[in-house]
C-alpha cells in the first residue's frame, strides 16, 4: 500500500473542499427540473406545504378538510425543515429542493467524517471519491424524499456510537446523542428501521466486547423515544386504525404473492445493472470484512449487516430501485477502505502486487470518472436537464384564476402549484389503502368544480361529460367546464 506516513492537513482540505464543490455543483445544477418532480415528492410537498401555511401537517381533500399523513412514508424529520423553509422565503420547488441540498452536503460531511473516524484521512477522502459521483444519490437526493435524510440521521448514528465505543461505553452525552439519532433516523423513514435489528444482531455476537453501562441505555432509550412520540403525533391521525398502518407498513404495495414477487427480484441481481452493482459492492464489503472480521469496527458490522436487510427486504417489495438505494449508499461509502484491505491482503500473497500500491486509487478514481460521466449524460438525473414540468406546472395550474376551484385527481405533484387553497383532490396510491377523497369524486360528475388537474391519458373512475380538455402540457391534462 502508499506509505503509511500521516497525511498531509493542506492537501487533506485541498481534496475535500474540491469534492465538496463538486458535489456542491451536481446537487444544484438545474435543481428545480432534474429530477423531475413525481407523485411520491407531491405527498411531501404538500404535506410540508400545509404544515406551513395551515399547522397541519397533512393532505387537503377540500378546502380547510385535512387527512393525516400515515400513508407518507417519510416523517417530521423531511417535512419540518422543509416547511420552515417555506415559511421563511415563501412556498416553491427551489424553496424545498434548497432544503435537500443541504441535506445532500450534510450527508456527504456525516459520511467523511465517519470514514475519517474509522479508517483515517486518505480512506475517507478516497470514500467520498466513490461516493459523490453516483447519479442516484442526486436523483434520490435532490427532490423532496426522506433517503438521504435517513441516510444522513444513520451516518451520524454510526459515528456517536463508534465514539462511544471508543470511550468504553462511559460517555453518557454519546449515549444520549446515539439514540437520539436513531430514533430521528428511524422515523425519517421505514426503510431505516432495519438498522435497529442490525445493531441488536451486531450486539448479540459481540456481547462480550460490547460493555454498555444500564443508566447510559435507559438514557439512550429516552433520547430515542423523543422523535418516535413526535413521529406518532405529527404522522398519523384518527382517520386511520393501528392494523390498517401494520398492513401498510409490512406489505405496502399489497403483494399477494410475494414468492412470485421475490423471484422476479432475485432475478434482477443478475440481469439488470442497478441491483447487479449493488451485490458486487456488498459482496466486495463482505469479503473484506471476513478477513479483517477481528479488527472490524461494530459500527461497520452493523452498517453492514443494514444493508444485507435492505436487499432481503427488496426481494418482498415491487422492484424499483429506491429500496436498493440505502444499501448502495451505504456501501459506496465503505467500498473504498474494503478495496484497500482486499488489495492489501491480496499483496500478501500474490507480491508483485505490492509493486502497485497505487492500484486502489486508480481503480476508485476510475470509478468516479465512469459514475460521473453517466451522470451528466445517461442517467435518471440527465433526463430531466432540459425538463421544465415544474415550470409547465407554474404556468399553467399556478397560472389558473385565484378564485376559481380545482380538483386534482390523483396527481399530488401538482397540488402544490394551485393558485390558492381552493382546491379538492382525490388520492389513490394503493389498491387497498391509503384512498383519500373519495366523498369529493361527485364534485366532478355534477360539474361543481371549475378545473380538473390529472395524470395525461388516465381514464377517471367518474363521469366526465360536464368538461371538456383544455389543455395538454407536459405529462398533464387540464380540462375546464363546457
Amino acid at each position: 500500500m502508499l506509505p503509511s506516513r500521516e497525511f498531509p492537513l493542506k492537501f487533506e482540505i485541498l481534496f475535500v473542499a474540491a469534492l465538496f464543490l463538486f458535489v456542491t455543483f451536481a446537487a444544484t445544477y438545474r435543481l428545480t427540473e432534474s429530477p423531475g418532480t413525481w407523485y411520491d415528492e407531491g405527498y411531501l410537498l404538500q404535506s410540508s406545504q400545509n404544515l406551513a401555511l395551515y399547522g397541519t401537517q397533512g393532505l387537503q381533500t377540500a378546502p380547510g378538510v385535512f387527512a393525516s399523513t400515515a400513508t407518507v412514508s417519510s416523517g417530521f424529520p423531511v417535512l419540518a425543515p422543509v416547511a420552515l423553509s417555506f415559511k421563511l422565503f415563501g412556498t416553491g420547488m427551489l424553496q424545498a429542493r434548497g432544503v435537500m441540498v443541504i441535506y445532500l452536503l450534510a450527508f456527504c460531511a456525516a459520511v467523511y467524517a465517519l470514514m475519517r473516524q474509522l479508517f483515517g484521512p486518505r480512506a475517507a477522502i478516497l470514500s467520498l471519491v466513490a461516493l459523490v459521483g453516483f447519479a442516484e444519490l442526486y436523483g434520490n437526493g435532490k427532490a423532496v424524499l426522506g433517503e438521504v435524510p435517513g441516510l444522513f440521521y444513520l451516518a451520524l448514528a454510526l459515528l456517536v456510537l463508534d465514539r462511544l465505543e471508543r470511550s468504553g461505553y462511559a460517555n453518557m452525552r454519546l449515549y444520549a446523542l446515539s439514540g437520539l439519532f436513531l430514533g430521528l433516523c428511524a422515523v425519517t423513514k421505514p426503510i431505516f428501521i432495519p438498522l435497529l435489528l442490525a445493531l441488536a444482531l451486531v450486539y448479540l455476537t459481540r456481547f462480550r466486547r460490547i460493555r454498555l453501562q444500564f443508566r447510559g441505555v435507559l438514557v439512550s432509550l429516552c433520547m430515542f423515544v423523543i422523535p418516535v412520540i413526535i413521529w406518532l403525533l405529527t404522522q398519523f391521525g384518527s382517520d386511520v386504525t393501528f392494523s390498517d398502518i401494520l398492513n401498510f407498513y409490512i406489505n405496502p404495495y399489497d403483494v399477494g404473492d410475494v414468492g412470485a414477487i421475490a423471484l422476479q427480484n432475485l432475478k434482477r441481481f443478475v440481469t439488470e445493472l442497478t441491483p447487479l452493482y449493488t451485490l458486487i459492492l456488498v459482496t466486495v464489503w463482505g469479503v473484506s470484512l471476513y478477513l479483517r472480521r477481528k479488527a472490524a469496527a461494530s459500527v461497520e458490522l452493523a452498517a453492514f449487516v443494514y444493508s444485507v436487510l435492505i436487499l432481503l427486504s427488496y426481494l418482498r417489495m415491487e422492484g424499483w430501485y429506491r429500496y436498493l438505494f440505502p444499501a448502495t449508499m451505504v456501501a459506496l461509502a465503505f467500498l473504498a477502505p474494503s478495496t484497500l484491505a482486499l488489495y492489501g491482503k491480496c499483496a500478501e500473497v500474490l507480491k508483485m502486487l505490492r509493486r502497485f500500491p497505487w492500484m486502489p486509487y486508480v481503480l476508485i478514481t476510475a470509478l468516479f470518472v465512469a459514475q460521473t460521466y453517466q451522470m451528466f449524460t445517461t442517467s435518471y438525473v440527465a433526463a430531466y436537464f432540459n425538463g421544465s414540468r415544474t415550470r409547465d406546472l407554474e404556468t399553467y395550474v399556478g397560472g389558473l384564476p385565484e378564485d376559481s376551484s380545482v380538483y386534482f385527481y390523483n396527481v399530488l405533484e401538482a397540488v402544490p402549484f394551485a393558485p390558492s387553497s381552493n382546491y379538492y383532490q382525490y388520492i389513490k396510491p394503493h389498491p387497498t389503502f391509503g384512498i383519500l377523497g373519495t366523498e369529493t369524486l361527485p364534485l366532478i360528475a355534477s360539474g361543481s368544480v371549475d378545473y380538473i388537474v390529472m395524470t395525461a391519458g388516465v381514464t377517471p373512475d367518474v363521469d366526465m361529460s360536464h368538461y371538456e380538455l383544455v389543455r395538454q402540457f407536459n405529462r398533464y391534462s387540464l380540462f375546464g367546464k363546457k
